[in-house]
């Protein structure tokens, strides 16, 4: 537990829905909803592999088709699926080793009812989850 005017980070959300670390603050200072972070003034403000990453779902909401696009700093063993709010794998995009760089699914949607799902990417072992809207 963060002590008042102790210094800490927070996770916030940022505009494109990703979890993101803050610079080192005071405990006050975060906001309803952010979560603790770990922080003790040891850390640097050099952002995070989550925020490297930049998982991001296009078009969203999608009818037909979403690209999904992520960055790797370096080779990662990755896992790309989709799931329904019950936790069941609908479609499993990719499952193999990548190299780092820049890669772009295009992901068939066309058969999914109207929802909302999840595009959970784990890569190595961070795991990302970004919402999905299906809209017809």
């Amino acid at each position: 537990m963060a002590l008042a005017g102790a210094g800490v980070r927070c996770w916030v959300k940022n505009s494109t829905g990703n979890w993101k670390l803050t610079p080192l603050v005071y405990a006050q200072t975060c906001r309803s909803g952010a979560r603790l972070g770990a922080g003790d003034g040891s850390h640097s403000d050099t952002p995070g592999n989550e925020e490297l990453i930049n998982l991001t779902v296009s078009p969203n909401p999608g009818a037909d088709q979403v690209n999904i696009r992520f960055n790797l700093l370096n080779s990662a063993q990755v896992s790309l699926n989709i799931i329904n709010d019950n936790g069941q794998i609908l479609r499993k995009v990719v499952n193999n080793q990548h190299g780092k760089g820049s890669f772009n699914y295009l992901v068939n949607v066309s058969d999914l009812p109207d929802g909302i799902y999840l595009c959970q990417l784990k890569a190595n072992d961070i795991s990302l989850v970004k919402k999905l809207l299906v809209k017809k």
